[in-house]
């Protein structure tokens, strides 16, 4: 009896031994080393990686807010840069025949004024005015400059002495539906704009009186010329 006594006494003593052991050995163990590990494995293997990922997220997001921004602000700088230049070769195109206008003036006011002969020469010659059916005719020789080719009567609305003050008043010219060329006396070194040109002397006569007084030739100095070449 005694025996079995000792016996269950110490298989009593060895269960606490072991239930004693487990519980602070063991369990602390774990506590202290697998629970820490499994923190940072969580916090560095899954909290991280779903925060790198939201911040990835809202970094697209706010690049797709600046791209359009930006494409925004292209187009905006784009159209601003677009009428910027529209105004300014405008400008720059008011200025050219504005200048090309004084210089015209200049020009005709240093011209000799001839008076109109009763009946057309047959004689050909640089310089002259003649009388066609009434209608006065300045007979000249010219070289074309640029444009399609003169025909018997021309409607000169402006003579420059530079090349390109002719140029910008035959392109205006030619903007609104005219003939638009240009011709040069060498004689006198003057380059002559012509509206447009015609066989017959009632056509040119006509042009003539409609554009005076436009926009063209607000001074309603048009006048007639015959090529002597």
């Amino acid at each position: 009896m005694i025996q079995k006594a000792k016996l269950r006494i110490l298989l009593y003593m060895r269960k606490k031994v072991l239930s004693f052991f487990v519980k602070n050995v063991v369990f602390l163990l774990f506590n202290k080393v697998y629970v820490p590990f499994l923190v940072y494995f969580a916090r560095y293997f899954v909290i991280s990686p779903l925060k790198m990922i939201k911040q990835l997220f809202l970094i697209i997001n706010n690049s797709k807010k600046s791209m359009k921004k930006y494409i925004v602000f292209c187009a905006g700088m784009c159209l601003a840069l677009t009428f910027a230049s529209c105004k300014s070769g405008e400008s720059a195109y008011k200025k050219a025949y504005e200048k090309a206008k004084s210089q015209e003036a200049s020009m005709q006011a240093n011209e000799p004024t001839t008076a109109p002969a009763p009946v057309v020469t047959t004689t050909p010659s640089t310089q002259s005015n003649v009388a066609v059916d009434n209608a006065t005719v300045r007979n000249e020789t010219v070289v074309l400059i640029d444009g399609n080719g003169l025909k018997n009567f021309s409607v000169v609305i402006g003579s420059f002495g530079v090349l390109s003050n002719a140029q910008a008043l035959c392109q205006q010219l030619r903007d609104n539906g005219y003939e638009g060329q240009i011709v040069k006396n060498e004689a006198r070194n003057m380059f002559r704009v012509i509206a447009s040109s015609f066989d017959k002397k009632a056509d040119a006569v006509s042009s003539r009186d409609a554009i005076r007084g436009s926009q063209f030739n607000p001074k309603g100095d048009a006048w007639l010329l015959y090529n002597a070449q």
